[in-house]
């Protein structure tokens, strides 16, 4: 038994020096004692039963629930080394790497040079492979592509934000254990995720691992694809890339109370409980569409997913059957948290809300070439009227009106946000354009036109998923100037807002409505 204790000691002793750069130290704990209370319960049940029929010591039966839990630590630790501890990539392998996603994304992009020259892009990409080491950390070599592909200022071409989370690692690394909210320049603390080392809420970040928020901004940047601030602001806010930027360390957080100015520096990691409470913020993790009838004249819509178009068909039938039948004459639609999907959704949605014919977009062009061809991405007309290289425009884009006895005739109220991206802004276009409603919120974090559609490829060394624009889109009255849709009424939560749990945008709507 004394030997059984000392294995445990030292198994707790190698959970700590392997875990405690990784995650914090009472989870290091919780990790080490979870199986040992788990299989302790179901081996002491077994070890009793056992006892009674066989008359067992109790010392043995005890020693049968040490050897059994100090099997399941080992392979506990064993998984969570094999997750964390970074894999390696020959810059040899990476150099190939960079070499093949360029040549796809000069062969699948429309314009790949639009915003940042040929000769620009080429110097930053010689620079980075100038500053390889012979071997390079798989995280290294994820920022690597991040910063490459951010350099293109399309959106839409971007590294696969899954990638962190990657044979789970994610969860057992440090984490910011803050949300963010960014302005211009500035950051300030929106919402916290750990309970211990709380900041006040609005509280202005000063700096980070003494590097000033516009320079930690700066170098954010670097690390993701956007074109313009609210959807830059929108990965700002979001933990997981703090955290990759900051390698998965400690943060050493200088800021400003919101309550009473004063200067405070505090250090802090965010671990299991901080991550979930992240998770669950996502956008991602909202229902795809929900509905309800906040009055007797206003129904409230939130579109928060283009996906699964057959069960968005079935919501809106019953949505809008029961808008009819309780004669509501005020619909609030809410995508304030649509990131895109299916635009074929949002071409659904018109037909219950648009009075006339019309338009997914002005102008959609796909680019030809032999990897979309491969990923079957173009229709027959289109390969055989195009020769590779070549931009197909779509011709017709008109959709006329079919018979909807559920059509809607009364006011219509659209609340957009930065999170409001691909999909979701080229409904928010689609509404702008061709309905009577009235926009209330902030600029969307997708454009009025961009380059879009998504061609998915793994590098062929370091597995690392990328995404490729293939198509051109100018939606219904857009135009190519890096902006999103332009609310009617500019409004936003404010800290406090966010604070007291209160929604500034829908009660500013429901105002308007009042006044109708």
């Amino acid at each position: 038994m004394k030997k059984i204790l000392l294995i445990k000691a030292l198994l707790l002793s190698a959970y700590i020096l392997i875990l405690l750069n990784q995650i914090l130290l009472p989870e290091i704990f919780l990790i080490y004692f979870f199986p040992l209370v788990l299989v302790g319960i179901v081996a002491l049940i077994i070890s009793l039963l056992v006892r009674f029929f066989r008359k067992q010591s109790f010392l043995r039966v005890m020693k049968s629930i040490f050897i059994i839990s100090l099997v399941f630590q080992t392979l506990v630790l064993s998984i969570i080394s094999w997750s964390i501890f970074p894999r390696m990539h020959y810059k040899e392998d990476i150099v190939k790497d960079i070499d093949f996603a360029i040549k796809t994304m000069e062969d699948v992009h429309p314009n790949l040079y639009a915003y940042t020259s040929k000769n620009d892009f080429d110097q930053k990409v010689d620079s980075i492979k100038n500053s390889l080491q012979k071997k390079e950390s798989e995280t290294k070599v994820f920022k690597i592509f991040c910063e490459i592909l951010s350099s293109v200022q399309d959106a839409h071409t971007m590294t696969d934000f899954t990638f962190p989370f990657k044979r789970g690692a994610f969860i057992f690394r440090k984490t910011l254990p803050y949300k963010f909210k960014v302005k211009g320049d500035r950051i300030f603390i929106e919402k916290n995720h750990l309970s211990k080392k709380s900041v006040p809420i609005g509280s202005e970040v000063l700096s980070i691992n003494d590097k000033t928020s516009p320079i930690c901004i700066k170098e954010m940047e670097n690390l993701i694809s956007f074109e313009n601030e609210p959807w830059r602001n929108m990965w700002l806010s979001t933990p997981i890339f703090w955290s990759l930027w900051n390698n998965f360390k400690d943060y050493s957080i200088r800021y400003k109370s919101s309550i009473d100015s004063t200067i405070n520096t505090l250090k802090a990691s965010g671990g299991l409980l901080s991550k979930h409470m992240f998770v669950i913020d996502l956008p991602v993790n909202s229902e795809n569409y929900m509905f309800r009838i906040i009055n007797d004249s206003i129904a409230l819509i939130e579109f928060n997913k283009c996906r699964n178009l057959n069960e968005f068909k079935s919501f809106l039938d019953s949505a809008f059957k029961e808008i009819n039948k309780t004669r509501i004459n005020n619909i609030i639609i809410d995508i304030r948290k649509n990131g895109g999907g299916n635009s074929s959704l949002g071409d659904e949605f018109m037909q219950y809300i648009s009075t006339t014919e019309f338009r997914p977009f002005d102008l959609g062009q796909v680019k030809v070439s032999e990897q979309i061809i491969q990923a079957k991405k173009l229709n027959h007309k289109i390969i055989k009227n195009s020769k590779i290289g070549q931009l197909f425009t779509f011709i017709d884009t008109t959709i006329k009106l079919r018979d909807n006895p559920l059509r809607f005739n009364g006011n219509l109220f659209l609340l957009i946000g930065g999170n409001t991206f691909s999909s979701g802004a080229s409904f928010a276009s689609q509404f702008q354009c061709f309905t009577d409603g009235k926009i209330i919120g902030s600029e969307t974090g997708g454009l009025t036109a961009c380059y879009g559609g998504a061609y998915k490829l793994v590098l062929p060394k370091t597995k690392i998923p990328l995404r490729v624009s293939f198509k051109k889109f100018i939606n219904p009255c857009g135009e190519f100037n890096k902006r999103g849709i332009i609310p009617d009424f500019e409004i936003e939560n404010s800290f406090e807002d966010i604070n007291n749990n209160v929604d500034r945008v829908l009660e500013f709507t429901l105002g308007l409505i009042s006044q109708e």
